[in-house]
């Protein structure tokens, strides 16, 4: 089970184009928002439109298929050291919520 402000387990996930990738290689480099299930694409295309300020977070994002045993679908933000920040629903405004949530954690952070 994904809880906010806890260690995410190190699983394999495949993005939509078919690269397998590891959580944990992702550690003390970057935050991730992984997006899982129906909606993914969609809402991994949104993003991209904020891909300056995606890049200026720290902030990579990758869409998923299917969801890990255990892991929500929507999408989950990781922070760099691989612990959950928050998880969110596929939304129009997803791109702007995880944009002030990430801006808040690094100022909390600093």
């Amino acid at each position: 089970m994904i809880q906010n402000n806890k260690l995410v387990p190190d699983v394999e996930i495949t993005d939509l184009s078919g690269q397998k990738l590891r959580l944990w290689d992702f550690r003390q480099k970057t935050h991730l928002l992984v997006l899982f299930g129906a909606g993914a694409a969609e809402a991994k295309t949104k993003l991209d439109d904020k891909k300056k300020i995606m890049d200026w977070l720290g902030l990579r994002v990758i869409a998923s298929g299917a969801p890990p045993e255990g892991f929500p679908t929507g999408a989950l933000a990781i922070d760099k050291f691989g612990q959950v920040i928050n998880t969110y629903p596929f939304t129009d405004d997803l791109a702007d919520v995880v944009e002030k949530e990430l801006i808040y954690y690094e100022a909390k952070h600093c």
